[in-house]
């Protein structure tokens, strides 16, 4: 699926000669926060199935979210160490709740938070208006998970 997309919005901006920006699921889904209860430091968490998760530390203001730490891929039991801030965190990854309450002290935590279109778009207006925004030959998607290993086939 991200592949797909990916290949389909170059398309569309090559044909254009438009620019492409890219947007971090995890600060879209910080900032889509925002519209449920306001919070300035976020931090958004999915459940990456195999015992890990994502996630990624934000500062959220009223057009986007600033990353305070780089988006990875973590074990509950070795999640990295970020500031001491009144974090909310949001987003499936709180299926891990109490490994990241007691790394973290949320004073709040919400598992029902999604990224959506509206965040999306503020932060690629946001990363054009900073002049982040590459040829479409050069845009590529991030996989914080480089590798899934599978059974054999037999």
């Amino acid at each position: 699926g991200v592949r797909v997309a990916a290949a389909v919005t170059q398309g569309l901006a090559f044909a254009a000669d438009l620019p492409v920006i890219g947007i971090s699921t995890l600060a879209a889904c910080a900032l889509s926060a925002q519209d449920i209860a306001p919070h300035r430091d976020v931090i958004a968490v999915f459940d990456a199935r195999m015992g890990e998760i994502y996630l990624g530390a934000y500062a959220c203001e009223e057009a986007g979210a600033r990353a305070l730490a780089d988006d990875g891929l973590f074990h509950p039991d070795t999640l990295p160490a970020l500031p001491e801030k009144d974090w909310m965190i949001v987003g499936s990854g709180l299926v891990y709740g109490e490994a990241l309450r007691k790394a973290y002290g949320a004073s709040r935590c919400e598992a029902d938070v999604h990224p959506h279109a509206k965040a999306v778009a503020q932060l690629a207006l946001s990363g054009f208006q900073r002049g982040e925004g590459v040829s479409a030959e050069q845009a590529q998607p991030v996989y914080l998970r480089d590798q899934v290993i599978q059974g054999a086939v037999r």
